[in-house]
């Protein structure tokens, strides 16, 4: 009984002690350091890329662009005369939503116009940030990077992962 209880003990020892030296040939803590430097670098060089592929897309459709928090481009293209927007207005706009090939994806002409209760609502940041400056009756174009619109993830139906968006809306109606 000693016997098995002895190299019970043995088997555990030398188990304790492959998976020590097995950690340790893989460089343990160390060998993970550099991978939050990767992802962050990989982060740095992909918001890069967005920024100068959104500034080609202005440049090129023309858009004088204000540029707002978090990096929104907005254009107010046709003043209204309605009521501000506050944060706890419910807004009702029209609106399409293209890729920035101008590849529609998603229009209220189809999908029906849109109503939001700002404050209350998800909304896309970027979306909500651009509505907060318009007045009823206002038409606007506004392009969302991604990190302001569906982000790492995309919607899960049409817009995958790390797109930018343009949206052109026309505020229909403000509720305060």
């Amino acid at each position: 009984m000693n016997l098995k209880l002895l190299a019970a003990f043995f088997i555990v020892l030398a188990c304790l002690c492959f998976s020590c030296q097995e950690n340790d040939s893989k460089g343990g803590k160390d060998r993970k350091a550099p991978l939050p430097q990767k992802l962050i670098k990989y982060n740095q060089d992909a918001v890069a890329e967005e920024e100068m592929l959104i500034n080609q897309y202005v440049k090129r459709h023309l858009i004088p662009v204000s540029i707002g928090r978090g990096g929104l481009r907005y254009y107010i293209y046709h003043h209204g005369n309605g009521q501000q927007v506050s944060d706890s207005a419910t807004v009702i706009f029209a609106y399409n939503v293209y890729f920035l090939t101008g590849d529609l994806i998603y229009s209220s002409e189809t999908e029906g116009n849109r109503e939001v209760i700002l404050g209350k609502t998800t909304i896309e940041t970027g979306l909500h940030d651009g509505i907060l400056m318009m007045r009823g009756g206002d038409r606007a174009k506004f392009v969302l990077p991604s990190h302001l619109a569906f982000g790492a993830s995309g919607d899960g139906k049409k817009i995958p992962p790390r797109t930018t968006l343009i949206y052109d809306i026309e505020l229909i109606d403000v509720n305060q």
